[in-house]
């Protein structure tokens, strides 16, 4: 995830690209249906319906999986994820 590391913390991304690896072979099977099927093509997509989902679902984010969401809050700054500017 390289292409990421000059804007968050490496150790965070790193766990959080395995767990991101976990839920998109999930989704590749069809048996999660909390991320878009889009999120299970390759770690960028994946990346990207995470983002939407984070914005789309506050409250309900990664509801079913809470350490994936706990890394997730580690390497996204809370300035991106925020709706004013």
């Amino acid at each position: 995830m390289s292409y990421l590391a000059d804007l968050f913390s490496v150790p965070a991304m790193k766990t959080w690209e395995l767990l991101a690896f976990s839920e998109m072979e999930w989704i590749q099977k069809g048996q999660n249906s909390f991320f878009r099927t889009y999120g299970g093509t390759h770690i960028k997509a994946f990346f990207a319906v995470a983002a939407e989902k984070k914005i789309e679902a506050a409250q309900e984010i990664f509801h079913d999986n809470h350490k994936l969401s706990n890394q997730y809050v580690f390497i996204v700054p809370s300035k991106c994820l925020s709706t004013h500017r």
